[in-house]
């Protein structure tokens, strides 16, 4: 694709899966949910296939799930459904019986650094400390911790050197 030149990995770390806070007149939740619905509906983003990884849930686009179900069965060495979401039909929930939350994170990280996907969707709580990904290129922070170390240590995610990309160049946005 035009965005990134097909080497876009991009990570959009939040707070929260979701939260209810109405000041600025949100409409519906924000966190990971509504930075993945905005990923996939968005015209500039939306041909870039991306997932969104929470304790609680795992979603994709449904027009992406012909060819990530069978993906995430292969990374994950299980089988995957995907179902409509109740709020969004348009958005697939994965459905991975007995495979846990921190499988799931290194399996979308593998498909990542494959480029099955561009853009991972997460929390601070699973993408932050800890994670590592060296193919991750772009981060745009949404999350509202602001010291100086846990800016610095978000930062990391994108900073790491890519030894399949030498020329790596990373870029942090913090929203």
């Amino acid at each position: 694709g035009a965005l990134g030149g097909g080497r876009l990995r991009a990570l959009v770390l939040t707070d929260f899966a979701g939260h209810g806070n109405r000041h600025g007149g949100l409409l519906g939740p924000a966190g990971a949910l509504r930075q993945f619905e905005r990923c996939v509906t968005d015209a500039g983003t939306s041909p870039l296939r991306a997932v969104m990884v929470v304790g609680s849930a795992t979603q994709i686009a449904m027009r992406d799930a012909v060819d990530l179900v069978p993906i995430f069965e292969d990374v994950l060495g299980a089988p995957v459904r995907v179902s409509p979401s109740a709020d969004a039909p348009h958005i697939g929930v994965l459905v991975t019986s007995g495979v846990s939350t921190a499988r799931i994170v290194r399996g979308v990280s593998e498909m990542l650094v494959r480029g099955d996907v561009q853009v991972v969707v997460g929390t601070r709580g699973l993408f932050g400390e800890g994670w590592d990904c060296p193919a991750v290129n772009t981060l745009v922070d949404v999350t509202s911790v602001a010291t100086a170390s846990a800016t610095q240590q978000v930062r990391g995610r994108t900073l790491r050197l890519d030894p399949a990309w030498p020329e790596k160049v990373a870029h942090n946005w913090t929203v």
